[in-house]
């Protein structure tokens, strides 16, 4: 079976789930990307699996500065998990999803965010 083994994952953003986030293409892409992923699993689920990860903000070189001024020290203080999601974070979820582990997954956006949407 096809499904069993077949698997696309997108990289959206949590940006994707709320609205007021600057510039307003960013979440509206992000969105977009969700409602893809779940067009594409209603409609080809039968031959691959869709899924998603919406990370929230991630430690990468380009955003080091920001990590580390007094805004992105504070962001990180709000996050339940207390810190910036790293890229190995992100790609664990999109290893899970694309494993034989996530095979009846169909279709889900993933937020990988540290619990991030729980406090906005």
């Amino acid at each position: 079976d096809a499904t069993e083994h077949a698997s696309v994952v997108s990289v959206s953003s949590v940006a994707g789930n709320f609205t007021g986030s600057n510039p307003p293409w960013y979440p509206t892409a992000k969105a977009a990307i969700a409602g893809l992923t779940r067009a594409l699993a209603l409609n080809e689920g039968h031959r691959c699996r869709f899924n998603a990860v919406a990370p929230s903000a991630v430690a990468t070189p380009r955003m080091t500065s920001y990590a580390q001024s007094d805004a992105g020290r504070r962001w990180a203080e709000t996050n339940p998990l207390g810190r910036w999601a790293d890229g190995d974070d992100i790609a664990r979820a999109i290893l899970f999803l694309l494993s034989p582990f996530a095979g009846y997954v169909n279709g889900v956006l993933l937020p990988v965010d540290g619990g991030q949407l729980l406090v906005l």
